[in-house]
């Protein structure tokens, strides 16, 4: 009996040292290691983190062209430019390679509803399927809520559209402030704009202001350089202080009548504003209100104005001699510093 333990103990020894010389640990363990994806798209100033499964030493990563896309000693992708890449990990003398794709983000943003079709509140991706729930969202930081004010915003990646629910009251400052929005439509449960609230949104090209909107304050879309036009609600009775500043492509403006005063810088630095509408109820220009509208060629300024700030209409020197007339009967001041 013991003779055939022995035997038997030997031939377990015999197979299990074939079976380290066949299929060696190197050689096993060189068998599972790879990047967790092989290609990958990421949009700028967005991150992601590459691993190398398996790998239990140091790996070295490297970036074919750090100017697109840099990348730790971590694994973590950063995106600067658009352009393509190749991240490559070097492990125990092998390559591993991951193709980086860069590009610019321009996700589209709206509170668009089907009258047929009840949809919850969230993030959606391309074929409308809900992501996060508006729930989830004040949980995880993208969307910050408090009592139907809308707090905070942070970006999301990889183009999902943000519906904003109805239940916001208000757009806080600077909520929005320097997103890479394109497109937004506010709800008509919002009343107040605030203060810096889309300031810096450098890709915003349009927005849609709902009637029931009456205050926008300052600064609330002040460098705003790719908004085209904006139609500004009549329900509208307070347009804060540089509210429009330096949306250098703005074409033109219609104020409505609620609006009597237009405070200082307002409008300055609107390199485009060909047009300019006042209410016949206007009865104050601010300070450098439109300075640097370099390209103002039309604007009325009703009877009721008895007073215009220092510079309001600096740089404006394609405005008419008649009216540059009528705005030195006021204040000579107005039409330079």
């Amino acid at each position: 009996m013991k003779r055939f333990i022995l035997q038997k103990t030997l031939v377990m020894m015999m197979i299990t040292a074939l079976l380290l010389v066949v299929f060696s640990p190197r050689e096993a363990e060189a068998a599972k290691v790879k990047l967790n994806v092989s290609k990958k798209t990421i949009y700028i100033s967005k991150s992601y983190t590459l691993k190398l499964k398996n790998a239990s030493g140091a790996v070295e990563w490297k970036s074919s062209k750090p100017e697109i896309a840099k990348v730790s000693q971590e694994g973590v992708v950063r995106a600067l430019n658009v352009g393509k890449t190749t991240i490559s990990a070097v492990y125990k003398n092998k390559t591993y390679k991951c193709k980086i794709t860069v590009k610019k983000l321009k996700a589209t943003y709206d509170a668009d509803y089907n009258a047929d079709i009840k949809l919850e509140s969230g993030v959606y991706d391309k074929d409308n399927k809900l992501v996060k729930s508006w729930a989830d969202m004040v949980y995880d930081g993208d969307v910050e809520m408090n009592d139907g004010i809308l707090v905070s915003y942070c970006d999301v990646s990889d183009g999902v559209k943000l519906r904003i629910d109805n239940t916001v009251t208000d757009i806080a400052a600077h909520a929005f402030s320097e997103s890479e929005l394109v497109r937004i439509a506010i709800p008509e449960s919002v009343a107040t704009i605030g203060s810096s609230a889309f300031e810096w949104c450098t890709y915003l090209e349009k927005i849609t202001l709902p009637a029931s909107v009456t205050s926008i304050e300052q600064y609330s879309f002040s460098n705003c350089t790719s908004l085209k036009s904006i139609s500004i609600p009549t329900s509208v009775k307070t347009l804060g202080q540089a509210a429009f500043s330096n949306c250098k492509v703005l074409k033109s403006i219609k104020l409505p009548k609620a609006i009597k005063v237009i405070n200082d810088w307002t409008f300055m630095n609107c390199a485009k504003l060909k047009t300019v509408t006042l209410s016949s109820a206007t009865t104050e220009i601010g300070m450098g209100a439109f300075k640097g509208c370099g390209t103002m060629s039309k604007i009325s300024i009703p009877k009721t104005v008895t007073d215009i700030g220092i510079a309001a209409f600096d740089g404006c020197g394609k405005i008419s001699k008649d009216l540059q007339k009528q705005i030195k009967k006021i204040n000579p001041a107005a039409l330079s510093m």
